[in-house]
């Protein structure tokens, strides 16, 4: 129901608005990345403050909830990719994100005792594997082999530069460490092989097949699937598929909040959530070895 009057600009015609009352109307992508952001901070206080009693006797459920963070974030990449003017520039700023934040983290996490996380790795393969295949698909129908052969080839070399970082890990991980610089993670801060990324290939190909798969609704279909799949885990354990195994069952709880996405944009706050994600970690991690 909506309230209106009409209102009569000078020297033009009633104008109808003023007034409205309007009903629920769905939650912009700001709003439900920082309802991420909460669940998020949740599931990380239970990774990094197990040595408050509280946190180590609800380790579970702490964790269980946070797992409602990843999906989101996730859709909201898919989304930024399918609605940015330049997937390459927005490749590099998740690469350099990927970079930095890997470095302070092996930096860190040797003053601190512990491993961080670093999901824009996870994000920018996602960007590089929807990049390839547009250009190959698009090569394909203009009859142009620079395009057909050109990013394939490029994501080929590094997806055998990142194997290559990750076979030297293991033996530099025998090293003296002098304040995470020869930590495997300052070394795999660069590139890391997408099987050894935060959730490993199920993520990066969940982000792929929403891409691509545009409808809002076939995607909550899909992670409600994927969700009661975790939940049953038919192929057990297996490392590609950490996305979807054991606690990652939680994730079923994303999908209502995605249900709710409205389509709008909302105040954006793009660089509070590249800068709260690894410095909240930190935080915690020091609070918890202050505590310790």
């Amino acid at each position: 129901m909506a309230l209106s009057c009409k209102i009569k600009e000078k020297g033009g015609e009633p104008v109808e608005r003023i007034g409205e009352r309007r009903g629920f109307r769905g939650l912009d992508a700001t709003a439900l990345k920082l309802i991420a952001v909460l669940f998020m901070t949740i599931d990380h206080v239970g990774a990094f403050c197990g040595s408050f009693a509280w946190v180590a006797g609800h380790m579970y459920p702490l964790r269980l909830v946070g797992r409602i963070a990843a999906p989101v974030f996730l859709f909201f990449v898919a989304e930024g990719l399918r609605h940015t003017r330049d997937k390459r520039l927005y490749l590099k700023r998740m690469y350099l994100a990927s970079l930095c934040f890997g470095l302070l983290n092996a930096f860190l996490g040797a003053l601190l005792g512990c491993r961080f996380g670093n999901i824009f790795q996870s994000f920018a393969w996602l960007i590089g594997l929807v990049l390839v295949t547009e250009s190959a698909a698009e090569g394909i129908r203009e009859r142009k082999w620079k395009k057909i052969a050109g990013y394939p080839l490029l994501f080929l070399f590094f997806l055998g530069l990142s194997e290559g970082f990750g076979a030297l890990a293991g033996p530099l991980s025998e090293l003296p460490d002098f304040m995470g610089l020869f930590a495997p993670g300052a070394l795999l801060a660069f590139i890391c092989p997408p099987m050894d990324v935060e959730y490993s290939l199920g993520l990066i190909a969940l982000g792929a097949v929403w891409y691509f798969m545009g409808d809002r609704r076939w995607r909550c279909a899909l992670l409600l699937l994927l969700a009661l799949m975790s939940w049953l885990q038919p192929w057990g354990y297996n490392r590609a598929l950490t996305m979807f195994s054991g606690i990652q069952w939680g994730m079923i709880g994303a999908v209502p909040l995605l249900l709710l996405y409205n389509g709008e944009r909302g105040a954006g706050m793009k660089w509070f959530f590249y800068i709260y994600y690894p410095v909240h970690t930190w935080l915690l991690a020091l609070i918890n070895r202050i505590y310790a």
